[in-house]
């Protein structure tokens, strides 16, 4: 059985297989998937597209002739392919798949990190490797016997470093999906993208700017003596839908202010926001080895959207595509590079007006001006349509169903990710639970609820419930603030119009429940400067 599969007629009636298939890809590739990309800022798209183009016209050059010459003689060419060697078809197949791996690799970073971009070099490249290979096979099946004497030293080399490659690979995938891990992180795409986010509205979001950090506050100031600096950590909450002065952070910096300006032992009061949108909780402790303990802050907060950040920080799936998604590629970049801020990849002569975001501009006399709908919620526009507002309320509604396969193991993935940052920033460290609105939202539950089939599988509180139970067992001081937020929404409203990110109201409420709970920190006082200034040593009460 195990001989017919690798006879070389079955190896070549499967390379000959291979190229209508491969056709057929790079067609709905170039021609599909293509056009279908926001190409505006994306560097190099027209020779991206020719390289798609010309793969298709090798690759159909190549099914015409061989079709002909297997049409005319395949008698002939069907006995020439029985004396071929099995073993060098598939290693020249495997060379010219990699080389056209290797190629793409190579664009990744240049073609914007777009997967439909570089596949479209990939299976251009490959397409066209690939119509030469099966042209030779049918025409000069005699050339691919077996390798040359000189090559084949180099053939055995390349067989035994691919092997070893290829296992150690797996290995490290296995090792990735089973552990929370930041020996495969370095570079954090959530960043590019935040910076060039910021490029497109001329680095002001409603009326304020950016810090040079890439950061939505003003420049952020190390700690030193009679200094209390609190650092908050935290995903797309960090940027949301108010103006900078009404942000949470903000809001508890005010409130801190208010309650210690008559203690002499204190000088500044900061709360800065190190929010970054879209990160991955390995961001986010980038984030704080890297540009929060510099500045040797009295406390670190991170504020976890947990239905949110409970998926991001899910076993990453299989992504082999490029090499720079390999889990060995991506262990000897660390190795390698240090760390660098992350740097745009695209270059805007001219800033866009996105919506009302940028349109909200500094009027150059005192304070810019404050968008109707944070002083009226009545006035809120809504971010989304209805229909991906409650298909992205779906997706996140799988944290509350305790039941559900694997979501215990992607509970534990989370937490072990969590404890990986309470390790690096403790004692001076706090979790802040931010809720999803299904959790505070009676009417969008209840419409969430009569969407599935069984509402009693699903636990409203469950995340809450299941990492405050991690946090108390591994003395983690946590605040959640699921219950003043519910309490907040029976008075108005506290998420923006179908946005999941809070409004002013919202922001107001979380800002004074986090500043409450950092003034019943113990410890903060007592930590000197020249003892890192590093931190509180909270109990670990709710």
């Amino acid at each position: 059985m195990l001989r017919s599969i690798f006879h070389p007629r079955t190896i070549s009636i499967a390379l000959l297989a291979l190229l209508p298939v491969a056709f057929v890809i790079a067609a709905l590739t170039v021609f599909g998937q293509f056009f279908t990309q926001n190409l505006v800022f994306m560097p190099h798209v027209r020779p991206t597209f020719y390289a798609g183009m010309a793969g298709l016209t090798v690759g159909s050059v190549a099914l015409v002739l061989a079709a002909v010459r297997l049409i005319r003689d395949r008698r002939s060419w069907w006995a020439a392919v029985s004396r071929l060697e099995s073993w060098w078809l598939l290693h020249l197949w495997a060379y010219g798949f990699l080389a056209a791996a290797i190629v793409a690799g190579l664009c990744f970073e240049a073609l914007f990190q777009n997967v439909v971009l570089t596949g479209t070099v990939f299976m251009g490249l490959y397409l066209a490797i690939h119509g030469v290979l099966v042209l030779t096979l049918v025409y000069a099946p005699e050339s691919l016997s077996r390798p040359p004497r000189l090559l084949r030293p180099v053939d055995r080399v390349l067989s035994i470093v691919v092997g070893v490659i290829f296992v150690v690979e797996f290995g490290m995938t296995l090792h990735s999906q089973l552990f929370f891990t930041m020996v495969y992180w370095n570079e954090s795409q959530a960043s590019q993208q935040y910076i060039e986010q910021q490029m497109l509205l001329d680095n002001v979001y409603l009326g304020h700017k950016f810090n040079k950090n890439h950061f939505y506050d003003k420049e952020f100031v190390a700690n030193s003596d009679g200094d209390f600096i609190i650092n908050s950590i935290t995903g797309s909450f960090g940027l949301g839908m108010v103006p900078l002065p009404y942000n949470f952070t903000s809001v508890a910096e005010r409130e801190l202010r208010a309650a210690l300006k008559n203690d002499p032992a204190v000088g500044r009061v900061e709360v800065q926001n190190m929010g970054l949108p879209s990160a991955e909780l390995h961001d986010l402790i980038r984030v704080y080895n890297n540009v929060s303990k510099p500045l040797h802050p009295d406390l670190t907060i991170y504020a976890a959207f947990l239905t949110n950040d409970l998926h991001v920080v899910e076993p990453e799936a299989l992504r082999h595509s490029y090499y720079q998604n390999w889990r060995l590629y991506k262990f000897i970049d660390k190795l390698v590079s240090p760390y660098q801020q992350a740097t745009p990849r695209i270059k805007i002569e001219h800033p866009l007006r996105l919506n009302s975001l940028r349109d909200v501009r500094m009027d150059g006399e005192g304070a810019p001006a404050v968008p109707d709908y944070v002083l009226d919620p009545s006035k809120e526009k809504p971010t989304l349509p209805e229909d991906v507002f409650i298909r992205r309320e779906l997706q996140r509604l799988v944290v509350c169903q305790p039941e559900r396969n694997n979501i215990q193991g992607i509970y534990d993935m989370y937490l072990d990710a969590l404890k990986q940052l309470w390790t690096e920033a403790r004692p001076n460290f706090i979790v802040v639970f931010i809720p999803d609105e299904l959790q505070v939202n009676d009417e969008l539950w209840n419409k969430l609820m009569s969407m599935v089939d069984d509402p009693s599988q699903f636990v409203r509180d469950y995340p809450q419930k299941r990492v405050g139970e991690f946090c108390k067992r591994n003395g983690i001081p946590y605040l959640d603030l699921l219950p003043a937020l519910r309490e907040a929404q029976k008075k108005q409203h506290a998420y923006h119009l179908r946005d999941t990110h809070w409004n002013a109201w919202g922001n107001e409420v979380a800002g004074k429940a986090i500043a409450k709970k950092v003034l019943e920190l113990e410890g903060w006082r007592e930590a000197p400067p020249s003892e890192t200034r590093n931190g509180a040593s909270a109990s670990s009460t709710q």
